[in-house]
C-alpha cells in the first residue's frame, strides 16, 4: 500500500486507533506521525466540540503553524483531560 493512500485512510482514523496501529509495526509506527493524519483528527475534534457545545482545545497560534507530535499532543491532552471529567 504507498504511503500516500495509506495517510489518506488514517485521516478518518480515530485517535484511539492511531495509537493502536503504531503498536503493530515500524512503517505503520512512522506513517501514522504524518502531520495531515493528525490534523485532520485535531479539526474533527474541534468541530465535534462545536456541534456538543464543549469548549474545543485552544491553541496559541493557528493550527497550521504546529508540527504533527504536537497536534497530537494538543489532542491527546485534551481527550484525556475530557475523560477525566467523565
Amino acid at each position: 500500500l504507498p504511503l500516500e493512500l495509506l495517510s489518506e485512510i488514517l485521516k478518518y482514523a480515530e485517535w484511539k486507533d492511531i495509537l493502536r496501529i503504531r503498536q503493530t509495526c515500524r512503517w505503520l509506527n512512522n506513517a501514522s506521525r504524518a502531520r495531515d493524519i493528525w490534523d485532520s483528527i485535531f479539526r474533527r475534534l474541534v468541530l465535534t466540540c462545536l456541534e456538543n457545545k464543549v469548549e474545543p482545545p485552544h491553541l496559541e497560534c493557528p493550527p497550521e503553524t504546529y508540527a504533527s507530535s504536537e497536534l497530537e499532543y494538543v489532542v491527546l491532552r485534551w481527550t484525556s483531560a475530557q475523560l477525566g471529567w467523565e
